[in-house]
């Protein structure tokens, strides 16, 4: 058991990134950020990173630490109305 405040995080990794956009992005950019079904989304930046083994992998920095960032959960990266991509969470540093 701990505080609300342990669970506050400002990044996350996603893998396997599903890009629904051409050409997928190559450098940061600023979106917003959804990390589960509930969640209205947070505003952050979205750093593509070299694909691994399981695809393509981006950086999330929130603007704002975010509450109960969970691994397994799809994250997607919308901008305005379009949703540009998606990956699975990851917490740890790759």
């Amino acid at each position: 058991l701990g505080d609300r405040e342990e669970l506050l995080q400002r990044r996350l990794w996603a893998d396997q990134v599903n890009w629904l956009v051409e050409p997928a992005p190559t450098e940061p950019f600023a979106a917003t950020i959804q990390i589960r079904y509930n969640h209205r989304g947070a505003p952050g930046t979205v750093t593509p990173l070299a694909d691994t083994r399981g695809g393509p992998l981006v950086q999330v920095e929130f603007d704002e630490p975010i509450c109960a960032i969970t691994p397994g959960q799809a994250a997607v990266f919308y901008q305005e109305d379009g949703v540009l991509g998606g990956g699975w969470i990851e917490l740890g540093e790759k």
